[in-house]
C-alpha cells in the first residue's frame, strides 16, 4: 500500500509517498500554492512536487508492489470561505500531474499511477473511494505531531492561526484571516514591519537599524548589496532558525542565494548566514550627524547605507504577499543585538499569545495560559529561536510539528483504514 501526503503553503509544496509502516518510498518540493499569496501557478506548484514524489515511488525499490491507495492534501487557505476554490485547485493539480508523460505511464504495482491520480482528483475531496481527501494546513500540523486527538494547535508560518481539537477534528479557530485582515504574528505579518522599518531607515524617518544591508542585499539593490559585503562578510556558518526543517536533497549548499533579479526565489535569511548581524562594523567613517541615534543595545550601527527609499519601494512592489515571509528571518536573527528588531520580534510574540489565548477561550488572558489538552506549534517562525523562545516561556511542555507532511499521510491513511507509524515516518524523512 501507497500513501500520499501533501503539505501546500504559501511559501513551498512538500509531497511525500510512503508505506504505512513509514517508509519514504520519494519525496518531491516546489514554491509556494496558496491560491491567493503564492507567486506563480498554484496549481502547477502542486503538481510538480506530486509528480516528483510519485515517480520516485514508481522507481523505487521498496514499493513491494503496492499500488496507490489514499492521498491527502492539506493545503493553506483551504478553509470555510475559500474551500471550494481550493478543491478546484487541488483537483487541476492532481489532474495535471496525472496527465505529465513522465509519471502518466508509470505503475504502482498493477495499476497506472495516471489513473489513480486521475480518480483521486474527482468528486467532493472527502477521501472516500480512492478520492484524494482535502485538509487545511492546521490540520495537518496538528495530526502530525500531537500525542493525543484534543489539544490545540500554534501555527506561525507565512500566516499565523490558532485552533483547537477534538477527536482530531477542529473545533474552533481564530485569526488566520490572510495578509490583509489578519494572519497577526505570522511570517508575512514581521517581514512587512521589517521592511516598514528598513524604509523608514533610508527615508531618515525612523530609527536606524543593522537589518537595512541585509534587506537591501536579499533584494539585490546593487549598491546596497556591493556595501552590505564589505560590512557583512560571510561569517563562519552558525546554527540557523530553520524554517523549513525538509531540506531539499538535490540543492547546493555551496550556491550563492542571493537572486540575480526578482525573478528568482528570494533567499532565505534563516538558512543564510550571510544575513547574520554577527559581523564587523563597516570600514568606512559615516557623517556622525547621520548616526547620532542609535537603536541597538549590543553592537554599534553600521552606517545608514546612501540608498533612496524609492529605490526599496520599486523592487519591493512587485512580490507578492507571500514573498514578504522572507524577511522575517532578518528580524529574528537580528533580535538580540538590534533594538528596531528585537520590539517586531516582540510584538509578535505577544499576538500569537493573544489568539492561542482566544481560541482557548480567553483563560488566562493575553499570555495563552490556560485551557485544556495538549498544545502543538507549527511552522517556521516557530522551529527555534527568539519568537519560539517568547511563546515557549507561557507553555512549557509543549510539542512542535517539524514536518506537517507527516500529519497529511497519516490522514491518508486514516482515510483506508490503517494506521500510520508517525514516529517512523518522521524520523526517515529528518
Amino acid at each position: 500500500m501507497v500513501l500520499l501526503g501533501v503539505d501546500v503553503g504559501g511559501t513551498s509544496v512538500r509531497a511525500v509517498a510512503c508505506t504505512p509502516d513509514g517508509r519514504v518510498l520519494g519525496r518531491g518540493s516546489s514554491r509556494g500554492g496558496n491560491l491567493r499569496s503564492s507567486p506563480g501557478d498554484a496549481a502547477a506548484s502542486i503538481a510538480g512536487a506530486v509528480r516528483t514524489a510519485l515517480g520516485g515511488a514508481a522507481a523505487s525499490d521498496t514499493a513491494d508492489g503496492g499500488r496507490l491507495e489514499a492521498v491527502c492534501l492539506g493545503v493553506a487557505g483551504a478553509g470555510r470561505v475559500r474551500h471550494a476554490d481550493v478543491a478546484d485547485l487541488v483537483r487541476r493539480a492532481l489532474r495535471s500531474a496525472a496527465g505529465d508523460a513522465t509519471l502518466g505511464d508509470a505503475r504502482l504495482g498493477d495499476a497506472s499511477l495516471g489513473d489513480a491520480l486521475q480518480a483521486a482528483g474527482t468528486g467532493d475531496l472527502d477521501g472516500a473511494d480512492g478520492r484524494a481527501r482535502l485538509l487545511t494546513d492546521l490540520d495537518i500540523a496538528y495530526r502530525s505531531a500531537a500525542p493525543g486527538p484534543d489539544g490545540a494547535l500554534l501555527l506561525a508560518g507565512t500566516g499565523a492561526v490558532a485552533a483547537t481539537y477534538r477527536d482530531w477534528r477542529q473545533t474552533s479557530r481564530r485569526d488566520g484571516l490572510g495578509w490583509l485582515l489578519g494572519d497577526t504574528g505570522s511570517g508575512v505579518w514581521l517581514g512587512r514591519r521589517v521592511l516598514r522599518a528598513v524604509a523608514a531607515d533610508l527615508d531618515r524617518n525612523g530609527p536606524p537599524t543593522a537589518m537595512t544591508p541585509h534587506v537591501l542585499a536579499m533584494v539585490s539593490l546593487t549598491s546596497a548589496r556591493t556595501a552590505a559585503s564589505a560590512a557583512y562578510p560571510r561569517p563562519e556558518p552558525r546554527d540557523a532558525i530553520a524554517p523549513d526543517p525538509v531540506a531539499d536533497p538535490h540543492a547546493d549548499p555551496h550556491e550563492d542565494p542571493l537572486p540575480a533579479s526578482l525573478d528568482e526565489p528570494l533567499p532565505d535569511p534563516l538558512e543564510d548566514s550571510r544575513f547574520s548581524p554577527d559581523a564587523p562594523e563597516q570600514a568606512d567613517t559615516p557623517d556622525p550627524a547621520e548616526n547620532s541615534s542609535t537603536a541597538s543595545s549590543g553592537p554599534e550601527l553600521p552606517p545608514r547605507l546612501d540608498v533612496d527609499a524609492q529605490d526599496l519601494v520599486r523592487v519591493v512592489d512587485p512580490l507578492a504577499p507571500a514573498d514578504w515571509a522572507r524577511f522575517a528571518g532578518i528580524a529574528l536573527n537580528a533580535a538580540k543585538t538590534d533594538a528596531v528588531a528585537g520590539r517586531l520580534v516582540e510584538e509578535a510574540g505577544g499576538a500569537l499569545l493573544a489568539t492561542l489565548a482566544a481560541v482557548r477561550g480567553g483563560v488566562g488572558g493575553a499570555d495563552g495560559r490556560g485551557g485544556g489538552g495538549d498544545i502543538v506549534f507549527a511552522g517556521g517562525l516557530l522551529a527555534s529561536g527568539p519568537l519560539r523562545a517568547r511563546v515557549e516561556a507561557a507553555h512549557r511542555g509543549c510539542v512542535f510539528a517539524p514536518l506537517p507532511v507527516v500529519g497529511a499521510c497519516a490522514a491518508a491513511a486514516q482515510a483506508v483504514g490503517v494506521e500510520l507509524d508517525r514516529e517512523a515516518l518522521t524520523d526517515a524523512l529528518m
